[in-house]
């Protein structure tokens, strides 16, 4: 019986090692898929918000060749009226070609204003589309 014994011990013991590898294997696992999971998520993130500050600073670049373009019209406009225009639409179809020249690159149309001493900003609400908020482009126009 002392020999039946001893051999029940050997295997229950044999059984928890065997029972501890497995969960340990298990726990490594399933710690690699999360930290796996983090690290393609936080990732990404990084990606995604230098993907956007990219475009924006395209639309930028694209913006300052617009006003570039509207400033030229402006100016022709003035030799031809000897006035400046009262407001952009009428720099259209004759200095520009269409009335999509005066949109910006986040879809808004530009606008003109005079300042107090008579010199016209052509202004574009910028990447949030909304006027007088601090995210707009100004350029004077002299």
């Amino acid at each position: 019986m002392t020999v039946r014994r001893h051999c029940l011990y050997f295997y229950f013991f044999f059984d928890r090692i065997r029972l501890m590898k497995y969960l340990l294997l298990l726990l490594t696992i399933s710690c690699l898929i999360v930290a796996l999971t983090y690290t393609v998520r936080r990732g990404r993130g990084k990606t995604a918000d230098k993907q956007v500050a990219a475009l924006d600073k395209a639309k930028a670049a694209t913006l300052e060749s617009q006003i570039r373009k509207i400033a030229d019209a402006v100016d022709s406009y003035y030799e031809d009226q000897h006035e400046f225009p009262e407001n952009l639409g009428s720099l259209v179809p004759r200095y520009l070609k269409s009335a999509d020249d005066l949109i910006d690159s986040w879809g808004t149309q530009m606008t003109l204003k005079r300042d107090g001493q008579q010199n016209l900003i052509l202004i574009s609400a910028g990447k949030d589309r909304i006027f007088d908020s601090p995210d707009d482009v100004e350029r004077r126009i002299e």
